[in-house]
């Protein structure tokens, strides 16, 4: 126990002597899991000076290849130049609706089912959407009367209004209020999200960045 302690006290001595810059960029449907992480690390380093941006994954690969961010946190499918990708963690889709819509007393749905409703879904130039068009194609099912939100968060607003029913990612419900909801899990009918960090080859030898790091990859095995 009080080795514990000492160790505890030497690491927040040591994290108050960390002094710098540090700019992220996190995507908007992982913030409520990994935004937490990152506001305990600064707050313990009161000489880091954090900048936080919100950027599509294109413009965050484009921001670390040209060194304006030395991080970010999202869905970065296939390889970049220069940018190495890490994985945090991973997430299905749910299907989302008002506590009464008549889809929470169907035992089974199909996805034609799913199609009859009005959909709450991302826009089209997420990975997400593309996920979810792929699905669709796959069945050769059409889709047409649907709503875009920008996150998550949205989704649910929309979907607890009655409004339609919401694709999501299941890991955004977990970490939100979900009264006057339900929702099933499509798990691997619609396949997996995966959330990744990515950042330069040298950044990860900063010590600012590289202790961040530590913490966002503690948390993705929690959230598995």
């Amino acid at each position: 126990m009080l080795l514990e302690q000492a160790e505890a006290a030497i690491a927040d001595l040591e994290a108050e002597k960390v002094v710098g810059r540090l700019s992220i960029s996190i995507g908007s449907d992982n913030s409520a899991t990994f935004a937490p992480v990152i506001s305990q690390y600064v707050a313990s380093r009161p000489g880091v000076d954090l900048s936080l941006n919100v950027l599509r994954s294109r413009d965050a690969i484009a921001a670390l290849q040209q060194g304006e961010i030395e991080l970010a946190i999202g869905i970065f499918p296939g390889k970049h130049r220069g940018i190495r990708t890490e994985p945090l963690t991973q997430t299905t889709l749910s299907l989302l609706y008002k506590e009464h819509h008549p889809l929470a007393s169907w035992r089974k749905l199909v996805l034609r089912d799913v199609a009859c409703q009005r959909l709450i879904i991302p826009p089209q130039w997420t990975e997400t959407r593309k996920l979810i068009d792929a699905a669709f194609a796959k069945s050769a099912v059409c889709y047409e009367n649907f709503i875009e939100v920008i996150n998550c968060a949205t989704a649910i607003t929309f979907a607890r209004s009655g409004v339609g029913v919401a694709l999501l990612h299941s890991s955004c419900i977990r970490s939100s209020a979900t009264e006057g909801v339900r929702w099933r899990d499509l798990g691997p009918r619609f396949g997996y999200i995966e959330i990744s960090m990515a950042y330069r080859a040298t950044t990860s030898n900063s010590q600012i960045v590289g202790g961040l790091m530590d913490a966002l990859r503690r948390q993705g095995s929690e959230t598995d």
